[in-house]
């Protein structure tokens, strides 16, 4: 029994021995306890040592998160540690980036090394790290843009953040900008003013800090650029930018309301030269439940010299709930009071007629005003009187201005309308750069409408020509000449007894739509004569507004004959809207044979191509008589025909001779 008795107490003492001998992982305190601020990185040291007399060591590590009674700090990754060698030790090091927004303090945490291949060898080690105590802040927005009309309050919210180790208990603001950027020249004043937190922010917390500005009544268009800081605990501080551009006067509240306005055309920095037209196309939404009678302004100004330049307003259309409509208006860009240099901008504002201070809302692009070296144009073109009678006397005064940069010599004007005799050019003058008092040129001229005249509308070119000849600017002006039709003599006719041709259109007058440039003519040739005619078509009439493109047409008509006909025409740039006139001729060589006036109406806006007009072209082939039709069925045949044909005629010769010897 006794020896039983010892035989367990030395078990348990052998046992114990091995349990100590097992635990060989040790961790010893190298640099365990750091100080830093919000934001720091600190670097903890821990030696790691191994104490098996044999055996290396490979170590994995865990840390608890660091904490000072309720506030905490997450922790840090520590990397594995492998090959401590037997009877050694070896330094590892691991980081913690300090947070911002905790309170400030000593915060404690427990290291703990195991043995990767016995988990149950563990050693354990506190670290800790002090917190410093720091005021420190950030706002959400470090500058501000604001954009209003004089005579309103705008404002912004910026979330302040505490970023620091310490409670914020006071907050001030203060504009710390350029005083002088206040004012305008006319002593017109921005007033700034604050919301400022009024509860203590503890570290993590936020607040709302609300800059305020006053625009004075009639302060000058301009950008007002100026700084706000923000001051927390007396210590801290940081900048706000304040960028304030006062527009022009748009809506009398501000934006209100339901209307949305978009400026579909022109886009943003498109450029123009002075004296272009801008063309406008906005879309007006009504997000509203009620009816508008919207009406649209486009205001071109210059901001740098805050001068408006340009003002056009649209015709009042309703706007159904829930629905949007499409505006179009269009404006010229001024040729002088300008420097190219300047920012313009287009502002096009939507409001509900009678009720803009309930529903108004605008939309603005920068434009691109580019003056160009090389530039005339005719400022002015006056016809007096418009409407004449043949003998009567017109009046007409031509003016041109040199809206380029580089001065021209040798420049003139010119009239042109053929059709009332007038081919008239000015004296050559010179034009001083669109800068100078001498920029611009006036030239008086009367004209004689000839007593032959027929009467009708006409549209007299009116150009200067300028750049040594290279370059023309034109304009065309309305001239209507009344009266009674003119008798003139017919050109000798075809010499053939009785030649008579007839012309008979499709339509008396071809409709263009919108847009539409290109148009075809159709017509009906028919010879009414017992002998053939030779014959061309031609078109008069036409030299100011259009030009003819292409004819398609028969050179002979036989006796019967009926021929579709084509005539291919394109209007000239800047057509006046209206009926024009234009007469179609059938001429045997010098001979008269058939002519018909026929009309073109233009719409407005016509003149810019919207795309390939769809022409269909018929086939020119003669509605004939039943001898002419056989005749010029084998008239009209090719070459491949008649061989096609010869070969199928000697197949069948060969077999009908076959056929004969069979017999």
């Amino acid at each position: 029994m006794k020896t039983k008795i010892m035989l367990s107490i030395v078990a348990m003492l052998l046992l114990s021995v091995f349990s100590v001998s097992a635990a060989t992982l040790q961790l010893n305190d190298v640099a365990l306890t750091q100080t830093g601020n919000p934001g720091d990185t600190v670097t903890f040291t821990v030696n790691v040592a191994n104490t098996d007399p044999a055996n290396p060591l490979d170590v994995s590590f865990t840390a608890t998160d660091l904490t000072n009674g309720a506030n905490t700090i997450t922790a840090p990754v520590v990397t594995d540690l492998n090959g401590v060698p037997a009877n050694d030790s070896l330094d590892h090091t691991f980081t913690l980036v300090l947070p911002k927004g905790k309170m400030h303090g000593v915060y404690t945490g427990t290291l703990t090394a195991t043995d990767k291949n016995d988990p149950s060898n563990t050693a354990s080690i506190p670290y800790s790290v002090t917190l410093n105590s720091v005021e420190d802040f950030t706002l959400s927005k470090t500058s501000v843009n604001f954009e209003t009309p004089s005579d309103l309050d705008v404002e912004e919210d910026i979330t302040v953040t505490n970023t620091g180790s310490v409670t914020l208990t006071t907050f001030t603001a203060d504009y710390t900008g350029d005083v002088a950027n206040l004012e305008d020249d006319d002593g017109d004043r921005l007033t700034f003013s604050y919301d400022l937190p009024t509860t203590p922010l503890e570290p993590g917390q936020t607040a709302t800090f609300t800059i305020h500005v006053a625009v004075e009544d009639k302060m000058d268009v301009a950008l007002y650029e100026g700084q706000v800081t923000l001051t927390a605990n007396n210590v801290k501080t940081a900048d706000v930018l304040v960028n304030t551009q006062v527009i022009p006067d748009l809506c009398k509240e501000g934006v209100v309301g339901d209307l949305d306005v978009t400026i579909e055309n022109p886009d943003d920095g498109d450029e123009y030269k002075p004296g272009e037209e801008v063309k406008i196309e906005v879309t007006v939404d009504n997000n509203g439940d009620d009816d508008v009678k919207a009406t649209v302004e486009a205001l071109l100004y210059n901001m740098d010299q805050d001068d408006r330049l340009r003002k056009v307003v649209s015709s009042t259309e309703r706007v159904r709930d829930g629905d949007d409509k499409t505006f179009k208006l269009s404006m010229f860009v001024p040729t002088s009071d300008f420097d190219d240099s300047d920012k313009f901008m287009l502002y096009v504002k939507a409001y509900d007629d009678g009720n803009e201070d309930e529903q108004c809302n605008y939309d603005k692009i920068e434009l691109d005003l580019e003056r160009q070296d090389v530039d005339v144009m005719l400022t002015n073109v006056e016809v007096t009187p418009e409407t004449v009678s043949q003998g009567d006397t017109i009046h007409f005064v031509l003016e041109a201005e040199n809206i380029g940069n580089d001065a021209q010599d040798e420049v003139y004007m010119q009239l042109l309308e053929p059709e009332i005799g007038l081919n008239e050019r000015s004296p050559y003058f010179d034009l001083d750069s669109y800068d100078d008092s001498d920029n611009s040129y006036r030239w008086e001229f009367n004209h004689v409408v000839p007593e032959d005249a027929k009467p009708g509308e006409y549209y007299v070119e009116a150009k200067v020509v300028y750049d040594d000849g290279d370059e023309v600017a034109s304009k065309l002006v309305k001239v209507v000449v009344e009266g009674e039709p003119v008798q003139q003599e017919e050109p000798e006719t075809n010499k053939l007894t009785g030649a008579v041709v007839a012309i008979n259109p499709e339509v008396e007058t071809v409709n263009l739509k919108e847009g539409q440039t290109k148009f075809v003519v159709p017509l009906i040739l028919q010879n009414d004569n017992d002998n053939s005619l030779e014959l061309t078509l031609d078109v008069t009439e036409i030299s100011a507004w259009a030009e003819v493109t292409g004819v398609e047409a028969p050179k002979k008509l036989n006796p019967g004959d009926k021929y579709h006909s084509y005539v291919y025409m394109k209007l000239k740039e800047g057509v006046h809207p209206g009926v024009h006139n234009f007469r179609v001729n059938a001429r045997n060589g010098d001979a008269l044979l058939a002519s018909k006036l026929l009309g073109v109406n233009v719409p407005e806006q016509a003149g810019e191509e919207q795309g390939p007009v769809e022409e269909t072209v018929v086939p020119n082939e003669p509605e004939q008589g039943a001898v002419a039709k056989v005749k010029d069925f084998f008239k009209s045949k090719s070459k491949l025909f008649w061989l096609v044909g010869d070969i199928v005629l000697i197949i069948l010769a060969v077999i009908f001779i076959r056929m004969l010897f069979k017999k």
